[in-house]
């Protein structure tokens, strides 16, 4: 059932993959695993209480799960809980500290809360560690253009086109900014 769920889950079937977390775990309680799972299947559903108690539960099985620290963290700020956020996605980052991911994903929130220092920071240390992050790119980008370095800004977004052709968004911005993409 476990694997079938997270089959469920990436062809975004989620009360398909909800009932097979379910039943995996009435056979096996103990995998921290099924119950992220589960807590992304209740997030994708709207259901973020629930999805908080699963992802919950998943890392009072397993302290270490950078996954369920990062999808709770998700989950969180879905809610507007951006201190719990920051929280839960330092500790990602402490588990693993390799993972560009969590470090742009704070940096989002970072962003949002007006704290463009930190913000800058994450965004930098997401680019050192994956210098191939699209997103990171953007984003640091997104705030290039808010200081008026446009130079800067253009460069970032010409990045991220060029990790990811196509990116809408990145090419949304240049026009905005009066660039051909």
């Amino acid at each position: 059932f476990n694997k079938r769920g997270f089959v469920y889950l990436y062809a975004d079937k989620n009360d398909l993959a909800l009932a097979d977390f379910d039943k995996a775990i009435a056979i096996n309680p103990d995998q921290s695993e099924t119950h992220t799972g589960r807590g992304v299947a209740l997030k994708h559903l709207n259901k973020y209480e629930d999805a908080i108690l699963a992802f919950t539960k998943a890392i009072s099985l397993d302290g270490e799960s950078e996954y369920a620290f990062n999808n709770r963290a998700n989950t969180f700020e879905l809610m507007g809980k951006h201190s719990e956020a920051i929280l839960d996605y330092s500790k990602a980052i402490a588990i693993n500290p390799d993972d560009g991911t969590y470090l742009n994903n704070r940096g989002v929130i970072y962003y949002n809360l007006g704290k463009i220092d930190q913000a800058l920071t994450d965004y930098n240390q997401s680019i050192e560690k994956d210098p191939n992050y699209a997103l990171a790119y953007y984003d640091r980008g997104l705030i290039y253009k808010d200081q008026k370095h446009l130079a800067e800004a253009e460069a970032d977004f010409r990045m991220s086109l060029k990790l990811q052709p196509g990116y809408d968004r990145a090419i949304t911005v240049l026009q905005d900014m009066g660039l051909k993409p």
